[in-house]
C-alpha cells in the first residue's frame, strides 16, 4: 500500500496508546511483590520492592552503613548530624476532625493484616533469667509450626529473623474497600 494512501494517526490516539502502556507498567507495579527482611544473625535488614526499588544496611564496625538501589541505579547513603536550629515557639495548632471512624480504622488494620503473607519467622532467645527460660519453653514449643520457629536457649542467644512479603495492590483494595466501601 503506498504510503500517501495509508492514514496517519493522530495525536489523541498516541496518548491513548501512551496511557494504556502508563496504566499496565503501574499494573505490574502494583503486582510486583513487596518485602521487609530482618535478620540479626546474618545481619540483613533490608527492604524491597521486587525489580524496582532496593534499601538496605549493613552492619561493620559498630557503624551503620545504608544503600539505596532504585531500578539499576545504586548509591550509599551518608548519615550525618545536622546543626541543631534554635527552636522557634510554635503556635498552637487546631485540632482537627477525624474523618476515620474506630469501625474503619479496625477495619483497615484487620485488611492490611490479611494482605500480609508471613514467609518465615525464626526466634533464639534467652532472657538471661532461669527460671522464666524453664516457663517459656514448652510455650515456645507448641507454638513452634511450620514457618514459625521459636526457641528458648540458655547460651545467652539473642537471635530474630522475620520475612514479611506482600503486593501493594492487595493494600490498596483493602483501603479502597474500606474508605468507599463501609458504613461509617
Amino acid at each position: 500500500m503506498p504510503t500517501a494512501c495509508r492514514p496517519k494517526l493522530k495525536p489523541v490516539i498516541w496518548l491513548l496508546y501512551l496511557l494504556c502502556l502508563l496504566l499496565v507498567l503501574l499494573g505490574l507495579a502494583l503486582w510486583m511483590p513487596f518485602r521487609v527482611e530482618l535478620d540479626t544473625e546474618q545481619g540483613v535488614y533490608q527492604v524491597k520492592w521486587r525489580g524496582i526499588f532496593k534499601l538496605w544496611a549493613e552492619t561493620a564496625d559498630e557503624q551503620w552503613h545504608w544503600w539505596v538501589q532504585v531500578f539499576f541505579w545504586k548509591m550509599e547513603l551518608k548519615s550525618t548530624t545536622a546543626p541543631k536550629a534554635a527552636l522557634k515557639p510554635q503556635k498552637p495548632t487546631k485540632k482537627s476532625r477525624r474523618n476515620l471512624t474506630m469501625k474503619q480504622l479496625w477495619a483497615l488494620a484487620k485488611g492490611g493484616w490479611k494482605a500480609l503473607h508471613l514467609e518465615y519467622l525464626r526466634v533464639n532467645w534467652d532472657t538471661d533469667d532461669f527460671l522464666l527460660n524453664a516457663w517459656l519453653y514448652p510455650v515456645f514449643q507448641a507454638a513452634s509450626r511450620g514457618k514459625r520457629q521459636l526457641r528458648i536457649n540458655f547460651q545467652g542467644e539473642q537471635n530474630i529473623a522475620i520475612c514479611l512479603q506482600t503486593r501493594p495492590w492487595y493494600l490498596v483494595m483493602v483501603v479502597v474497600r474500606v474508605l468507599f466501601f463501609t458504613k461509617k
